[in-house]
């Protein structure tokens, strides 16, 4: 496991990064419906969230950089599958 932050530590197989843990607390109320959120990695969070929207998706958490400096956010799509998404390449 690498540890990107002392907030947030990851997994990172082979140096890329996958994935951690993170405490669900309050911030995640409104998507919370599982023990897990996947997230998908994409060049630009506001620009895919936007797009989210516009296709009749619901914007749970709107995009945030958050302590380590990763930015992401946390969609509903229109059949309810809850996902997050996050900014790829330099972690930011």
């Amino acid at each position: 496991m690498n540890t990107a932050s002392e907030e947030y530590p990851r997994w990172s197989p082979a140096g890329e990064d996958f994935g951690g843990p993170v405490v669900m607390d309050d911030a995640f109320a409104a998507c919370r419906s599982a023990n897990r959120l996947p997230y998908l990695a994409v060049a630009d969070v506001d620009t895919a969230a936007a797009t989210a929207q516009e296709a009749g998706g619901e914007l749970l958490m709107p995009p945030t950089s958050v302590p380590a400096g990763q930015r992401i956010a946390v969609v509903r799509d229109p059949r309810g599958a809850v996902l997050g998404i996050h900014r790829t390449g330099d972690g930011g």
